[in-house]
């Protein structure tokens, strides 16, 4: 996940759009999310106030060293 992350937030921004997330979840593990999965996914998700994912947010749910590293 951390390099389709890297190449979809070429700004450094530490956030990419829900359209984005989606297209890299379902590219990197081969899945296909029907509209109501990836609304009942994407409400876990942690998002800015124009519903941007905060991917280093989402990611420091699994691996707290992985965050630290992004942005280094």
């Amino acid at each position: 996940m951390f390099y389709s992350y890297r190449s979809i937030d070429k700004l450094e921004t530490g956030e990419i759009s829900q359209e984005e997330f989606r297209a890299a979840i379902e590219s990197r593990f081969n899945l296909t999310l029907n509209e109501d999965q990836f609304e009942c996914f994407v409400d876990r998700v942690p998002l800015d106030e124009d519903g941007n994912v905060k991917y280093s947010e989402f990611m420091q749910q699994f691996d707290t060293r992985y965050v630290q590293c992004i942005y280094v």
